[in-house]
């Protein structure tokens, strides 16, 4: 199955995870899974990394956006002092949506002179469980 770019998508809610809203200007978002096993070589393993097989040490998503500043939500979000997570969905069109708190941990607003549009680019980390449906 081939997926259309555009189909990659974050969304975030700021209420709770009732109402998810596209990160407005996006023009490419992307994400990354990571797990990290727990290794256990010892000297028994005749130098062979080896990991426990049936268990995962640490398991999570980061992910980025960039595209063209259209509103004022996301500075919003690196504004507040208070908050640090938000609900979010990552969405991957038809094969599914992963779903969870994120926290938006960077955000890069540039302007250059002359008929370009101002941009953005930001990175995300997630926090806590994560469900995939």
């Amino acid at each position: 199955m081939s997926l259309a770019g555009r189909k990659i998508r974050i969304n975030i809610s700021l209420d709770g995870g009732s109402t998810y809203t596209a990160i407005e200007g996006s023009t490419s978002d992307n994400f990354e899974i990571t797990k990290e096993g727990i290794l256990i070589t010892d000297k028994d393993d005749l130098g062979v990394q080896t990991y426990i097989d049936d268990d995962i040490g640490t398991w999570a998503i980061s992910g980025g956006f960039e595209g063209i500043i259209k509103d004022t939500d996301l500075v919003a979000f690196m504004n507040d002092t208070t908050q640090f997570t938000y609900d979010a969905e990552l969405m991957i069109g038809a094969l599914g949506t992963y779903t969870g708190k994120f926290g938006i941990t960077t955000l890069s607003i540039e302007g250059a002179e002359g008929t370009d549009p101002a941009t953005m680019t930001g990175s995300l980390v997630s926090s806590g469980s994560i469900a995939f449906a």
